[in-house]
């Protein structure tokens, strides 16, 4: 199954358009912008992390969480380089009780969601 998980007999939903929300890292204190995209059915929920001169997809996967110390950590790494994304639990309840299952999550920053 490749990481993903299928959603049998569920209709599945995602945003109608694309939602941007800025602020400010809670844990960074580092501007930030996260933008929530429309995805296609089985895609998932995918954070696209951009910043440092790079760019990442980690998908919002068990398998992903690499911390949950004060916060839930996405983690992964590229090479010698890890890359995580910090307190992405808000972000996540926040698209459950809107029955979102599949979005394109660009963050901006790779520290915290605003």
């Amino acid at each position: 199954m490749s990481g993903k998980f299928i959603f049998n007999k569920i209709l599945q939903q995602t945003v109608s358009r694309p939602l941007t929300f800025r602020g400010v890292g809670l844990h960074s204190g580092r501007k930030c912008e996260v933008k929530v995209c429309p995805a296609f059915s089985n895609e998932g929920i995918i954070f696209n992390l951009q910043g440092n001169h790079q760019e990442v997809n980690i998908p919002a996967d068990f398998r992903k969480v690499i911390s949950t110390m004060l916060c839930t950590t996405l983690g992964t790494r590229i090479g010698k380089t890890s890359v995580s994304l910090r307190t992405v639990e808000h972000l996540m309840a926040a698209l459950y009780a809107a029955n979102v299952h599949n979005a394109y999550i660009h963050v901006t920053s790779n520290s915290a969601s605003p």
